[in-house]
Formats: C-alpha cells, sequence, structure tokens
C-alpha cells in the first residue's frame, strides 16, 4: 500500500474492495494482507471497473455516519418538541 484508500481482497470467492477509511474490524484487513491477498486502489470506481464489488461491510452498506454539527441540530429539534421540522407554525 502506498497511500491508496481502497484495498481488494483478490482471494477466491472474495473479491471485495474495502474503504480504508475508515477500516472496519470486520474487514479483517491485516488478514488480508498478510495472505498476501491485498491489491490496493486509489478509488472505489476503479476497484469496480477492475471486477471487485463493494464490501458489504464498508460505510455505505451500514448506517451512515452522523456528523457533530447533525447531532446537535436532531438534538435541537427532541428539544423544542416538534412534531415536523419541515413545517412553520
Amino acid at each position: 500500500m502506498n497511500g491508496e484508500q481502497y484495498l481488494a481482497d483478490t482471494s477466491p470467492g472474495k473479491r471485495e474492495v474495502h474503504d480504508l477509511d475508515p477500516e472496519m474490524e470486520e474487514c479483517h484487513i491485516d488478514d488480508i494482507v498478510s495472505a498476501g491477498n491485498a491489491e490496493p486502489f486509489r478509488s472505489q470506481s476503479d476497484a469496480n471497473a477492475a471486477g471487485f464489488d463493494d464490501c458489504r461491510n464498508s460505510s455505505d452498506h451500514v448506517a451512515p455516519r452522523v456528523s457533530e454539527r447533525m447531532k446537535q441540530i436532531g438534538g435541537a429539534l427532541i428539544n423544542s418538541h416538534r412534531m415536523n421540522a419541515w413545517r412553520v407554525p
């Protein structure tokens, strides 16, 4: 790896690309690398074009990360007791 953000697992039957930012524990990246089954990519689309599927554990397939600002906005809405944030009273 030379600074690439994506790592493809070339293991037979796997053929998945993993996003290393953030690295998911469920992906077992260290095992992939130590087995010699790692192929680095600069972009997910490059890996997809090379025949690799998106990792089922990647952040795109699990609940999205919520920014601190969105948490603040959500908390403010909850505290305001508004039922619909888009409706103006």
